[in-house]
């Protein structure tokens, strides 16, 4: 746990260095392997509902019309100005980044009707690419795809207006969760996706976790006899409250810190008491025998 710990420091660290250190821009010229952290972006992954292969020209227009959907994508910035992602994308040579939109050219859409759809390096104008970062799921025969589940699409945002791209980001979230389509089934994410998801596990099993929280002191009250927990308790609630009063941020997951406590605190004292059983039972014997 330490390691891990000293390592995130280290890594926030390193990347502020980073940025400091060295330019980038990604509205001119943006290349992932630059970036010191992962940059602002909104991903899909698109699957056929009936799980068969996706690499079919036929489901081609409902694809492209679900790519002009993100593209079209509204967000506003605080004056209530409106913008699209070709506002605020990610640029190389005055295009978009968008990792995957090769699929719809016609040099791909021709090579998958042929079946000559080479894997994992593909041939795009005129350099290999790879392509495992966009296609998954493949079965490969003579290094040349046959059937593929899934395709991945991946629209990154400039990172010097990050409060423009994270609103964009919020509003591509709004409008894949309100998207519907008979032929795919589309999952999606975000820069901040992890954050959020384990921000709601939290907040939103505030019941579950009061509840859990009364009996995991009602267990430790009984099992250690009240020595202790109460001790326990106000160092916990003690030390949140003054760093917090010091102005100190902490992630939701903080809240997982009395259950480790309480829980070190009760399988200390289970083996120390168990340690003594099994001293005691040589001594029994003896003396029975």
């Amino acid at each position: 746990m330490y390691t891990s710990e000293l390592a995130h420091i280290y890594i926030t660290i390193f990347c502020f260095q980073i940025k400091n250190l060295f330019t980038y821009n990604t509205s001119e010229n943006f290349y992932i392997q630059s970036l010191p952290d992962f940059g602002y972006f909104g991903t899909v992954i698109i699957e056929r509902k009936d799980g068969g292969n996706i690499l079919n020209s036929a489901l081609w227009t409902d694809l492209t019309a679900l790519y002009e959907t993100i593209n079209t994508t509204v967000a506003y910035d605080d004056s209530g100005n409106s913008f699209t992602y070709a506002d605020i994308c990610a640029k190389r040579l005055s295009s978009c980044v968008v990792e995957g939109d090769l699929i719809f050219t016609s040099s791909f859409i021709s090579d998958m009707d042929a079946g000559t759809i080479s894997y994992p390096t593909y041939t795009y104008l005129g350099r290999d690419v790879y392509i495992d970062r966009i296609v998954g799921g493949v079965q490969v025969s003579n290094n040349l795809i046959t059937t593929a589940k899934s395709i991945k699409l991946t629209f990154n945002l400039e990172s010097e207006q990050s409060i423009l791209s994270h609103k964009w980001e919020l509003a591509f979230i709004d409008e894949m969760a309100a998207y519907t389509s008979e032929t795919f089934s589309v999952k999606y994410s975000y820069s901040d996706s992890l954050t959020t998801e384990l921000s709601k596990s939290v907040t939103g099993d505030i019941v579950f976790f009061s509840v859990t929280f009364t009996l995991m002191i009602m267990f430790s009250s009984l099992t250690l006899m009240g020595a202790g927990v109460l001790g326990t308790g106000l160092a916990i609630l003690g030390s949140l409250g003054f760093v917090s009063l010091c102005g100190a941020s902490f992630v939701d997951m903080v809240g997982a810190m009395p259950f480790l406590i309480l829980g070190n605190l009760t399988l200390d004292r289970e083996e120390k008491f168990l340690v003594n059983i099994k001293c005691l039972i040589p001594m029994v014997i003896n003396l029975i025998y």
